[in-house]
């Protein structure tokens, strides 16, 4: 009995050496990915995101990831009430694109967007931090949001802590 050989590319899947082309994904919208959170088949702890009409799993936060996006996310508290600082919080970026940034700082609103997820031209600038998915970040991430006109997007490779001190 041969043994089967599946290999997964974006555009086709290649079965025992034979061309079989990919079949047709559906795929989501905002709206629609919100209802499925809402009817619990999407669990409220599951780490997804949309991106592109694709539910996909986030990366695991790493120690040293969330140490770094809480050493920017105190350094970046505006002074005044003009900016609000939102960490781990989704972001509309197209009608099928709800990604969940680092960090994204954006123009305050009166109401702190209770009434919707911000969108491209809210944000003041979108931090990513990369302890393992720097590539992603660069190859995915950043044309997408460059694409959606945000003005300033950041990607952290990696802050040493080991002098931070946490003020009492």
């Amino acid at each position: 009995m041969s043994h089967m050989v599946v290999q997964k590319t974006t555009e086709a899947l290649i079965l025992s050496n034979v061309f079989l082309p990919t079949l047709p994904v559906r795929r989501f919208t905002c709206k629609e990915y919100h209802r499925m959170g809402e009817a619990g088949i999407l669990g409220e702890d599951e780490r997804v995101e949309l991106m592109d009409g694709r539910i996909v799993p986030m990366r695991p936060i790493g120690s040293q990831q969330a140490a770094c996006v809480s050493v920017l996310n105190r350094g970046l508290r505006p002074v005044d009430a003009t900016a609000l600082v939102r960490v781990e919080d989704p972001l509309i970026v197209h009608d099928d694109t709800e990604p969940q940034p680092d960090i994204v700082v954006v123009r305050c609103k009166a109401n702190l967007y209770a009434d919707a997820h911000p969108r491209p031209e809210d944000v003041l600038l979108l931090i990513e931090v990369a302890e393992t998915s720097l590539e992603e970040d660069r190859e995915i991430k950043l044309p997408r949001d460059a694409a959606a006109s945000i003005p300033e997007v950041w990607m952290v490779n990696f802050i040493f802590l080991d002098r931070w001190v946490c003020e009492k």
